[in-house]
């Protein structure tokens, strides 16, 4: 795809919006950081350290022994390979004198060289994202610019700087090859197994895709062992040490899963697993015809999958990024163009003011964003807690149960009436056009943007 071209074909408040979201994400990229991409990148450097001193498969002890900001490294291997490769050349500069400079490792120029690899999976992301909509006859444009627009994938990728994105590209390339191999191959399970080894997200949305296509369970339970085999097979030599770094991190997030809970008979059953198996079984009797009818439903699951996980469990905002191609294949209904693209502004309101009023996270809003990079001289050390910080989150903690029913409402509302057995037309309801209802919409989204950046920069300020 010729980028310019395709862009001198956009009317011209069409390339109004895109300039105007490209310098914002500008902004977004050189100003904004967060804690967790720093305690991995310099786990990255220690693994580098491990291979240099012959001590590889001694990484996670080694990073039990130098922790930073009091973490170990408790993400799976391949975060570390990933991240290693991307960033020897700051270790190499860091180390030039022999013995590790912190004050070069932690620069801002060694820390955007870090968050460049967001950019590069951001673009490899978009290329399989504008693949899988040409499959299923999706609007390009106007769907491209809702993604890199959305809240979803701003905060989460550019403000945060949290990598999630990574396993969004290996999911939809994984999808993709499912299309093309017109089944679940094994490049297309090797695909999903290598988006498994960064976070284990990926085995969810490979059994909901191997329940649509496969209805011997023989082969649907071989499917998904070989969907899980590369994350298993390279974390077995670490395994001793990892489960020693790993083991608070692991019982949070299992735990997280059961945590809402109903008591019947002998034993109190998770609301998510009920959910979620049932959600399974629903999967697993749906007929299929062709691939690009399985990969239809699938994108519906996927986003019902997410609606429980989000709405059961207590969740990070990190993982935002990986619901997001799912709400945009799910919205593309034309016939309910104006109530989808109103659903899904309110669920990004929503989630976002829900998440903003959890202070003890340190994430949205947070002092912490600003510390590293550009302004990082205006925001740093500024303690105590400032007027504005407190009257803003004192009101976001009262509202926030309620923009959390906005956001479950919403996505509930989208899957009722997109559901792809009898989907609700929602036609007659709106007298506005469609073009109108996108100018007004990417006016809107961009002003969230900019409006995020202002209230979050002056919260640290004053």
């Amino acid at each position: 795809m010729n980028l310019l071209t395709e862009f001198k074909k956009l009317k011209r408040w069409q390339q109004a919006s895109w300039i105007v979201l490209v310098v914002i994400l500008f902004v977004y990229f050189i100003s904004l950081y967060y804690s967790d991409i720093i305690i991995t990148y310099m786990h990255s450097l220690n693994f580098l350290d491990c291979i240099r001193n012959g001590n590889l498969l001694g990484f996670y002890e080694y990073s039990v022994e130098h922790p930073f900001g009091g973490h170990p490294a408790d993400y799976f291997i391949s975060s570390y390979i990933l991240f290693g490769l991307w960033n020897l050349p700051c270790y190499i500069v860091s180390r030039s004198s022999g013995e590790m400079q912190d004050y070069v490792a932690l620069s801002s120029g060694s820390l955007l060289w870090c968050k460049v690899l967001l950019i590069i999976f951001t673009v490899l992301t978009v290329r399989e994202l504008v693949k899988l909509m040409k499959s299923l006859d999706v609007e390009i444009e106007k769907a491209l610019f809702v993604f890199l627009s959305s809240l979803f994938f701003v905060l989460p990728t550019y403000a945060v700087a949290q990598y999630d994105i990574i396993q969004v590209f290996f999911i939809l390339w994984g999808i993709n090859r499912y299309i093309k191999d017109e089944g679940i191959s094994w490049r297309c399970l090797l695909i999903f197994s290598i988006a498994a080894s960064f976070k284990a997200y990926a085995i969810f949305a490979l059994l909901l895709l191997v329940l649509l296509e496969e209805k011997n369970i023989i082969k649907i339970v071989i499917d998904v062992i070989l969907g899980g085999a590369f994350t298993v097979l390279s974390m077995l030599p670490f395994i001793k040490g990892y489960m020693l770094a790993s083991s608070n991190a692991n019982e949070g997030n299992i735990g997280r899963l059961s945590e809402l809970a109903l008591s019947l008979g002998n034993e109190r059953i998770s609301v998510f697993w009920l959910a979620f198996i049932g959600l399974c079984i629903v999967a697993y009797f749906q007929s299929r015809v062709d691939a690009i009818s399985v990969v239809k439903k699938y994108m519906y699951f996927m986003l019902c999958f997410f609606a429980m996980y989000y709405s059961f469990t207590e969740t990070n905002p990190y993982t935002l990024v990986m619901m997001l191609p799912f709400i945009i294949v799910v919205m593309s209904s034309r016939e309910n163009n104006v109530a989808n693209t109103l659903l899904e502004l309110g669920m990004e309101i929503g989630i976002t003011l829900m998440f903003a009023a959890h202070i003890d996270s340190c994430i949205y809003l947070s002092e912490m964003c600003f510390g590293y990079l550009s302004l990082s001289k205006v925001v740093v050390n500024r303690f105590p807690e400032s007027l504005l910080s407190a009257y803003l989150y004192g009101g976001l903690t009262i509202i926030a149960p309620i923009t959390f029913a906005l956001f479950v409402a919403c996505i509930v509302g989208m899957l009722i009436i997109n559901n792809p057995w009898k989907s609700i037309s929602t036609e007659g309801a709106f007298s506005i056009s469609e073009e109108k209802i996108d100018i007004y919409s990417r006016a809107f989204r961009l002003f969230m943007l900019v409006a995020y950046f202002i209230v979050a920069i002056l919260n640290v300020i004053f």
